[in-house]
This record gives C-alpha cells, sequence and structure tokens, in this order.
C-alpha cells in the first residue's frame, strides 16, 4: 500500500468514525430503553448518514477541490471511499445484529404487525445497501452530505412501501393479508426494487464523480424555480447579482438569511406533505393492522424540523464564514441574538406545528380518525429547537451539530433522564429521616408544600431554559470553542440538573405521609384478634382483607398515621418511628362487619384504645377484641314544621368536655352520619358513658368536616369544639350501655 493511498484511508476513517461512535452509541441505548422501533430508525438514519459523510465530508471540510487535484485516478479515490465505507457499515450492522437494535428475524415482531413493520434481513441489509450505492450519489448531486443521508433513507421507506403495496394490489386483504405468498411478494419486490436503485445508485456515483467539479454547496437557485430570481423586466438574474443594492432594515434582512439557512428543513416539510396526502388517502381503505396512525409520525417530525432548524442556524453560518461579518454590523450582539432565537423558535413552530395543523384542517374530511397531531407539537418543535440550537454554537459546521443532537437526544438525553430519575427516588427517600430528626413533619404545611411542588419544576425548566440560551449566545458571539469551555458548560449544566433533582426529591420528601415508616429500623407492633360473642367469626382471609389497625400519633397528624394489617389472622405493622400513638380501627371492611364491632385494644391489660402509649420499643402481644352485643342507637329525626330534612346529620358526642378536642381523626365516642331519606340513621352503640346526641343542616358542619354525599360518613377534619358547645344546649342527652337498643327522636329545628 503506498503512502497516498494510506493517507487518503486514514483521512476518511477520520471523518467517518466520531460519526460512527456516537451513533453505534446512541444505537445500542435507544434499542436498550425504548425498543427496537426507535433503534431502527437509528440505524436507517445513521447508515445513511455514513454513506453521504464518505464523499460530503470534502464540502464540509472544504477539501473537495484539493482531492480532485491529486495526482490519483477518480476511480481508485471512489474505491477507496467506498472500501472504507463497507468498512465502517459492516461494523455498524453488527452492533446492531448484536445490541438487539435490529432484530435479525421477524420473529421477534408480533405477527399482527409484521407486515406493517420494517423488520428481519430487510431491515438489516436495505439501508447498508442504500447508503453505499446511493448515498454518496445524491451527495455528490445534492452538494450536500444531509441532502443524500435524508433522500437515501427515504429511499428504503419507498422500497418497502412499494413491496407492501404490491402484495396487497396482488392478493389483496381478503386472502390473508397476513399470509406466505403476499409476504413473499413484498419481500421480492423490496429487494428487487432496492437492487435496482443501488444499481442505478452505484453507476451514477461513478460518472458523477468522473466529473465532479468542485462546486462547494448546493444554493437556492440551483432548486428552486428561475422565476422567482427574475427582475421585474422579466430577465433572470442570480440571487447574488450585483444589480444596485436597495435598503432594507437589518432586521428583515437577518430573517431572510435565516430562513435561506433552512432549505433542508424546507425540503423535509414537502416530503411530510406528501407522506401526509398519501396516508390520509389510503388508510381509511386499509384493515385495522395497516392503518398507520399519524399522530406519532408528527411528534417525529416535529422532532426533527426543530432538530434540522436548531443544528443549522449557527453552525452552518460559523462553516459559511458570516460571523465574523456579524460582528461588524452597526447593531448590538444581543440585538442580532434575539432575532435569531426568534426566527429559530419561529420557524420550528411553523413547519413543526403549523404545517400539520394546516394539513389536519385541509383533509379534516378525508378520514374519519382523529389522532391528525398531539395539542404539544408546538412544544415538541420548540424544545428541540432551542437544545440543537445550543449545541450548534458549539460545533463548526450544521452537519456535525445535527450529529452530535441526535446523540444528545438519543443516547445522552436517555441517560440522563434515567440517572435523574434515579437520584430524584434516592433523594426522597434518603431525606425524610434527616427531616423527621430536625422536627420539621410537626409542623409542615402540606397544602403549601403541595403548592410550591406544582411551581418549582415549571420555574426550574423556564431558569434552565433561559441559561442555556444565555450560554449559546455566548458561544454564538465567540469563535472560540475550546474543550474546556465546553467541559464547564457541560459540568455546570449537570451540576444544575443534579441540584434541582436533589431539591425536588427533598420537597417531595417534606411533604410526605409514610415518614413515620423506617424501613427496617425502629419499633413495630404485632398482636392477635379476639371475638366475644355467638356471631359466625370471620376466616382468615377475610380478616387479611378486610382489617387493619391506625396507630395514629399524639399530634393528630391525620396524613401519617400508621397502619398495621391482618396477615394470616396476625395483626403485624411496619416499623415505625417511635412515639406517642393511640391505636384505632378507622374500618372494617367485608360481610362480616355488620355482626361484630370493635370493643377495645389492649396491651398488658391496658386499654390503648382511647388513650395514648408511648411505643418506644416493640410491642409484641396486642390484643383486638371484636364484640357482637355492642348494641346501637336507630333513630329518627323530623322537622318542626313538617319540612325536608333529609339535608341533615346527626352528631353524637360525649358530655365530658375533655373528649372534644385532640381526640384524633377517628374516635368510637364521637360520631357524626347522614340521614336517610325517612330521616332514619343508625350508629354502634359508643363504649358506656354519657353522651349528647343532636342534629343539625350539613352546611352548618361544611367548613369543619369532610361531608361524604349520600347518607354516609362525616368525618370531623378541624376542631368541633364550639360546635358541640352550641349543640349541647339543644341535644338530648343519653347514656350509652353496652348491648343495649335506643330508639330516639330527634327535632330538627328551622
Amino acid at each position: 500500500m503506498s503512502g497516498q493511498t494510506r493517507q487518503l484511508l486514514e483521512k476518511d476513517l477520520r471523518a467517518l468514525l466520531p460519526t460512527w461512535g456516537l451513533f453505534a452509541v446512541t444505537l445500542i441505548v435507544t434499542s436498550k430503553l425504548i425498543g427496537p422501533a426507535a433503534g431502527l430508525f437509528v440505524y436507517m438514519l445513521g447508515s445513511t448518514l455514513l454513506g453521504a459523510l464518505v464523499v460530503g465530508h470534502e464540502y464540509s471540510n472544504r477539501t473537495m477541490a484539493g482531492l480532485l487535484a491529486l495526482p490519483v485516478a477518480r476511480s481508485r479515490v471512489l474505491l477507496l471511499k467506498l472500501a472504507v465505507l463497507a468498512l465502517m457499515l459492516m461494523a455498524f450492522t453488527a452492533v446492531a445484529a448484536l445490541s438487539g437494535g435490529v432484530s435479525p428475524t421477524a420473529a421477534d415482531v408480533d405477527p399482527a404487525f409484521r407486515r406493517s413493520v420494517l423488520s428481519g434481513t430487510l431491515a438489516l441489509v436495505l439501508p447498508p445497501l442504500c447508503a453505499i450505492c446511493i448515498a454518496p450519489w445524491l451527495t455528490m448531486i445534492g452538494r450536500s452530505p444531509l441532502a443524500g443521508a435524508v433522500f437515501a433513507c427515504a429511499t428504503v421507506c419507498v422500497m418497502w412501501v412499494a413491496g407492501q403495496t404490491v402484495g396487497f394490489m396482488r392478493y389483496g386483504f381478503d386472502n390473508g393479508p397476513f399470509g406466505a405468498e403476499s409476504q413473499l411478494l413484498a419481500t421480492q419486490v423490496a429487494w428487487r426494487g432496492t437492487l435496482g436503485a443501488c444499481a442505478i445508485g452505484i453507476i451514477g456515483s461513478w460518472f458523477t464523480f468522473a466529473r465532479l467539479q468542485a462546486t462547494q454547496h448546493l444554493s437556492l437557485a440551483a432548486v428552486l424555480p428561475r422565476w422567482l430570481f427574475k427582475t421585474s423586466g422579466g430577465a433572470a438574474v442570480s440571487p447574488a447579482s450585483t444589480s444596485a443594492p436597495h435598503r432594507r432594515h437589518w432586521i428583515f434582512n437577518t430573517i431572510s438569511k435565516e430562513v435561506r439557512l433552512q432549505l433542508m428543513a424546507f425540503i423535509v416539510a414537502g416530503l411530510f406533505l406528501m407522506m401526509w396526502l398519501v396516508i390520509v388517502r389510503t388508510r381509511p381503505m386499509l384493515p385495522e393492522p395497516f392503518r398507520v396512525p399519524l399522530a406519532p409520525l408528527t411528534g417525529l417530525y416535529g422532532g426533527i424540523i426543530g432538530l434540522l432548524i436548531g443544528s443549522f442556524a449557527s453552525a452552518e453560518e460559523r462553516h459559511l464564514g458570516m460571523l465574523a461579518w456579524h460582528s461588524l454590523l452597526p447593531v448590538s450582539t444581543r440585538r442580532q441574538w434575539m432575532v435569531k432565537l426568534l426566527s429559530v423558535l419561529g420557524l420550528a413552530v411553523a413547519l413543526g406545528a403549523g404545517v400539520p395543523w394546516v394539513l389536519q384542517l385541509i383533509t379534516a374530511d378525508l378520514s374519519p380518525f382523529s389522532d391528525f397531531m398531539y395539542v404539544w407539537q408546538p412544544v415538541i418543535a420548540g424544545a428541540v429547537a432551542i437544545g440543537s440550537l445550543y449545541v450548534s454554537t458549539l460545533a463548526s459546521s450544521g452537519l456535525r451539530a445535527l450529529v452530535a443532537s441526535v446523540a444528545v437526544y438519543g443516547s445522552g438525553g436517555l441517560v440522563l433522564s434515567i440517572v435523574l430519575r434515579t437520584l430524584f427516588n434516592k433523594s426522597a427517600v434518603a431525606f425524610p429521616p434527616i427531616l423527621r430528626e430536625l422536627g420539621w413533619y410537626r409542623h409542615v404545611d402540606r397544602e403549601l408544600i403541595g403548592k410550591v411542588m406544582g411551581v418549582l419544576p415549571a420555574i426550574l425548566i423556564v431558569v434552565a431554559v433561559l441559561w442555556i440560551l444565555r450560554l449559546a449566545m455566548r458561544n454564538h458571539a465567540t469563535a472560540e470553542r475550546s474543550s474546556r469551555q465546553i467541559r464547564l458548560q457541560v459540568v455546570w449544566l449537570l451540576g444544575f440538573c443534579m441540584c434541582s433533582t436533589i431539591a425536588l426529591g427533598a420537597l417531595q420528601a417534606s411533604a410526605t405521609t409514610t415518614w413515620r415508616y423506617t424501613g427496617r429500623e425502629g419499633v413495630r407492633i404485632k398482636g392477635r384478634v379476639e371475638f366475644e360473642g355467638t356471631a359466625p367469626r370471620p376466616s382468615g382471609a377475610d380478616l387479611d382483607h378486610g382489617l387493619w389497625l391506625t396507630l395514629e400519633p399524639e399530634d393528630h397528624d391525620s396524613y401519617s398515621g400508621v397502619q398495621a394489617r391482618c396477615e394470616n389472622g396476625m395483626l403485624t405493622s411496619p416499623y415505625f418511628y417511635p412515639d406517642k400513638y393511640t391505636v384505632r380501627v378507622p374500618f372494617i371492611s367485608g360481610r362480616w362487619n355488620k355482626a361484630w364491632t370493635l370493643k377495645g385494644a389492649t396491651y398488658q391489660g391496658r386499654d390503648i384504645t382511647d388513650t395514648p402509649i408511648d411505643i418506644k420499643t416493640n410491642l409484641e402481644d396486642v390484643v383486638v377484641t371484636f364484640t357482637d352485643r355492642a348494641g346501637k342507637i336507630a333513630g329518627r329525626v323530623k322537622a318542626a314544621d313538617g319540612s325536608d330534612v333529609a339535608g341533615n346529620i346527626v352528631v353524637m358526642f360525649p358530655v365530658d368536655r375533655a373528649h372534644w378536642a385532640d381526640y384524633g381523626f377517628t374516635n368510637r365516642r364521637i360520631h357524626a352520619r347522614g340521614l336517610a331519606d325517612d330521616g332514619a340513621f343508625s350508629l354502634t352503640m359508643p363504649p358506656d358513658g354519657d353522651y349528647y346526641l343532636a342534629t343539625v343542616s350539613r352546611d352548618r358542619v361544611r367548613g369543619l368536616a369532610r361531608v361524604e354525599s349520600g347518607a354516609h360518613w362525616v368525618m370531623f377534619q378541624k376542631d368541633p369544639s364550639q360546635l358541640f358547645e352550641t349543640l349541647s344546649r339543644s341535644a338530648q342527652r343519653f347514656q350509652a350501655t353496652q348491648g343495649a337498643v335506643l330508639t330516639p327522636v330527634l327535632i330538627a329545628e328551622k
């Protein structure tokens, strides 16, 4: 191998290796974290981009003239490039097959969708074939590596769609649309079409490279109609005509320049327009498995538009040598940047969301489906454009910015999201013990914390976006792009993301209602359930599913009680924070709860049902007793004037005022229940003692209690002492006795 040949090979390897590495990592990450569909997309894009770059990097690095001037036969130069490309594509295909990003067989695909997705050998072979045969030719025709990659990738999709269409036309949908004959014909058409296109492409590449001129870039005049460049007299002129200049405002000129930089975005929008019309007109005629949903495709299109517009906005200006001239303009850098930013966002939203919206309005009557576009499509296009714009300010060309943006969003974004999610979960678990020791939970306002949690993420996102845009403006205004500068910015941004995530995790921990649970540390209670009476006793399964105890803390924080459930007939609680608690049974579910009523809970002979107990060590023998002889109060409420009383409730509370406050959020001595339509009510007989029974309207207690609809529970959430004081003046007084049945009649005054 001669020295000149080795230099040519090394140059192409150096040009392709960074892109190959970025897409290989992105392929592995996306296929593992998202799935084979995302891996297939990255595989197709990476393969065709490598094929376009093997010639396109000469345009990007402005080395095409030097390459064509070498004393080496052009056929030899082209063969060397194709050899390097074949080597890179084989390695890329091996990565795709081994990582599971593209399955070598269709066995992993649902049989109902094997015909509606690109899979199997076609998925592995079609992209490299188009990349090595078609992408270089299209790159030389368009004088742009991005154009070659886009149209080569489109060739893959066109050949697959053509195969499916021919299969449908030949066998129809009724003769086994997933049958072997139709699938075989579709595969043959796709293979033969691809081989034919590759033959045309390789011949075109050979003759085009042999006659290639050192023209660097694709201009608008090369692709747009000539009538766009006609003067008022009708003569065609070049966009760079030297006719007498006319003055225009600098903002208009800047916006016009930004639009001209986004030629590829307009081409992609045109391709999307044609795809939309084809899908909308054909999918009503297709069976259900073949109806392509437009909403995901539109979301993908919005992301691609954002990537293209953001990537080319700054880096392509630097590549064309325009940034130095901008610094000489009599306009501040900040104002120029604001115009650029607004132009980028406007174009991204207009093309990424405006075009689908207009198409949706135009074609609404052509398809019965309503999945045209997500409501957050403008956010997709704008957010992706902002991130790509920041990457563009650090790149030397639009193509490099695009490759880097794909890698950042593909692999970097996914890995960062996993890291941040893990960090958030770890923070939410690590902070409760610290806040518990500081006494935070005894004074926390959870309503305020909830409002802060609803606003803080949005504030952090806005701060991050403004910071990224400020860094992007500084990068855009200077020609210095040292690796140290890039590392510092990345470290600062990652640090901000991690600190924000830790803060959100701490905020989540500060409002947690499970802070009393301590995992494997702390104390716990164990006990058993006993029944006194002759009613049928519940089975162990009924107890496991229908009974649990609540340990109410001394501060009566209804959000942070500890629950103990029945397991195999035994009461067991998780480990919790040592404190003073009261044992309560707030609810009993199941059919057996109508016969049995809680009598009390004891520990070492001490009643702990209504009296707090300081739990500092494990309680191993708590006994919860139920009885079927509790008695009940079955009465009725009547109105003094005969009006409807269904809107009233019945309140039972003890005569002893010491039980009116600080009784927790469930109490056997205080009950409030709604009335039936006829005014009837029923209450469980409370523990022995003197009590008041009164009726009051729901509106009067609405500020103190949570009133459920219908004749169900009414739970006091605030101190009802003043209400009890008022009701005690007109309430009926009675003495509760276990096993007794009372039938009082209450008169509801107006």
